[in-house]
């Protein structure tokens, strides 16, 4: 009864009160690796509510900035979602915010990918004795 389905957002500012208005974020997909919309919320200090099937088992700290759910149904849903307002999220939506922040922001998430190339192609060099690498 507290859920509302408010359609496709295209407005950036329009998502950032959704985000900011809300308790938790659930995304019942068994299929994506790491949807950004869980990176937009948890930057908006939401936790989130997923599947031990997806990508965000990884990013998730349970009882920190979400909860991973073994079986995704109905009842784990109700009981999560009561776990959640009677912990009051709400208070920890700044701890949510920094580890979003200093685990996943643009600058950190470019110098992994640049670090990762570097030994990539550093390892490819030793390998195969490319001097022109």
């Amino acid at each position: 009864k507290n859920f509302k389905n408010l359609g496709y957002i295209v407005s950036k500012s329009k998502l950032r009160k959704i985000y900011n208005s809300s308790d938790a974020l659930i995304i019942p997909s068994e299929q994506d690796n790491l949807p950004n919309v869980a990176l937009e919320a948890m930057a908006c200090g939401l936790p989130i509510i997923s599947s031990t099937n997806s990508g965000l088992k990884e990013i998730i700290k349970n009882k920190f900035n979400g909860i991973v759910l073994s079986k995704f149904d109905y009842q784990n849903l109700k009981k999560t979602c009561d776990w959640i307002k009677k912990n009051r999220y709400k208070k920890k939506k700044i701890d949510i915010r920094n580890y979003c922040l200093k685990e996943f922001s643009y600058k950190i998430i470019s110098n992994k990918y640049i670090n990762f190339y570097k030994e990539a192609l550093t390892e490819k060099k030793n390998k195969h004795n490319y001097s022109n690498l």
